[in-house]
């Protein structure tokens, strides 16, 4: 099995000592290609990269400006050279079965990409890995464009393409800073992509640099960013299939509204809700494009 590994290092200089590990320890991978992407990183993770991977002899450390993770991860997947691409999260430990287990996935279901799960660490004792048992922990299901809109359990770390497929369907949105969950929308509406429940990846829970952990707004910003640009670049995909993003969108927006903006009755979210409910409006795409103001009431996202 050969393996392209992209990292995005930005400010993981403490982290990326413990992810090159586990990427070192992958089992059944021969030859692995590591590309570590310094995107002007402030903390010198660029020049600890190459420190770090000196005796590796397929390693490459990818310098180039800060436009965001989307933009970092695709600067890196152009210099892949190997038939399948796992993109790990540059504070994100691997499984050591993890490679492996998303390629044999991939290959038992005929697919172009698989996605299993990862959990979140606080302790050396949280980073045991139960091993997978054939046949129950197998790739469950396809996951399909409705399902990854509804449910969006995309993660990068826990994620294999193969390499021509993410290529071919232009990897990260670069228009959208975060990057994981415009691939996974790409990569379910062009091909076949299957899911599994499988744990393969822990990432540090107190990790304050995390945008999961602590810049959610934005977070949920390119959540509606990720499918505004979706439906506005496919707008032939099923009205039913538009609708449901409008609905996730719009309900997403409502609640930040509510919930973090103190603006229970803030009638452009209330009225956006309601109609993304109906079964079926006109102008869709521009009706999404309005929730992703919700998130800059109080102050503004990060952009590319």
């Amino acid at each position: 099995m050969r393996v392209s590994f992209v990292i995005n290092a930005f400010g993981k200089r403490h982290h990326l000592a413990r992810v090159l590990s586990a990427v070192h320890a992958q089992r059944g991978i021969r030859d692995p290609q590591i590309i570590v992407v310094d995107p002007s990183s402030p903390d010198g993770v660029g020049d600890f990269a190459e420190e770090c991977l000196r005796h590796h002899p397929d390693a490459l450390v990818v310098r180039c400006a800060d436009h965001g993770p989307s933009h970092a991860v695709n600067i890196g997947a152009a210099k892949a050279d190997r038939p399948f691409l796992h993109v790990v999260d540059g504070d994100d430990v691997l499984a050591p079965f993890a490679s492996a287990y998303l390629i044999e996935q991939i290959r038992r279901r005929d697919a172009d990409a698989c996605i299993a799960q990862g959990r979140f660490y606080r302790t050396e004792e949280d980073l045991v890995f139960p091993e997978p048992v054939p046949g129950i922990s197998d790739a469950a299901a396809d996951a399909t464009l409705d399902w990854m809109i509804r449910y969006a359990p995309s993660n990068m770390t826990g994620t294999m393409f193969r390499t021509a497929f993410f290529r071919d369907i232009g990897g990260c949105d670069e228009r959208v800073f975060v990057h994981d969950y415009s691939v996974s929308l790409r990569a379910c509406r062009a091909g076949r992509v299957v899911h599994s429940e499988q744990i393969v990846w822990k990432g540090p829970a107190d990790d304050l640099d995390r945008i999961m952990n602590a810049r959610k707004r934005e977070m949920f910003h390119d959540f509606n960013a990720a499918l505004y640009f979706l439906l506005r670049d496919f707008p032939n995909l099923p009205m039913a299939t538009r609708m449901l993003a409008f609905r996730r969108a719009a309900g997403r927006a409502r609640k930040w509204a509510l919930r973090e903006e103190g603006r229970p009755w803030d009638l452009k979210f209330l009225a956006l809700d309601a109609l993304a409910k109906l079964p079926a409006v006109p102008y869709v795409t521009p009706l999404l494009g309005h929730t992703l103001s919700a998130f800059e009431l109080s102050k503004p996202v990060r952009r590319p």
